[in-house]
């Protein structure tokens, strides 16, 4: 599990060819957010609720089964198309980004998560953290 660096998953492909690389789940979204914020939604973000929810189901694909995504996506996809609302006008920039980078760019498998126990790297992160706390002690 790593933070969706390219690098060291096509060495990971190649060091461990029967191994299966998944991004961690807390990057994923965190990422996504970021994208909401470049648009200029985070204030419609906070703010409103169904707004907000219809983010939240589109980072929430990553935790379906992986059959299930496609249609996930567009059955989601299809209900911002089909509102007349305002406010779901502007999720469409962000449902084009999700479907750019994380349909069409990046393997589902490598960013869904279902089934898997630990989603994220933070622990390893947090070790690694207390690791370089203690080396910097004493050296």
């Amino acid at each position: 599990m790593s933070d969706f660096e390219e690098t060291l998953a096509e060495i990971l492909t190649i060091e461990f060819p029967n191994s299966q690389h998944v991004d961690c789940f807390f990057h994923y979204t965190h990422t996504i957010y970021r994208n909401i914020q470049k648009l200029g939604l985070s204030s419609e973000y906070v703010a409103d609720d169904e707004f907000r929810n219809t983010c939240r189901k589109l980072m929430a694909l990553a935790l379906m089964p992986v059959s299930l995504v496609l249609q996930a996506y567009d059955d989601l996809h299809d209900s911002v198309l089909e509102s007349s609302s305002k406010k779901f006008d502007l999720l469409k920039p962000l449902f084009s980004y999700f479907e750019n980078q994380w349909i069409k760019n990046v393997d589902i498998q490598r960013w869904n998560v279902y089934g898997i126990h630990m989603r994220t790297n933070n622990n390893a992160e947090g070790v690694k953290h207390y690791i370089v706390l203690i080396f910097c002690c004493f050296s």
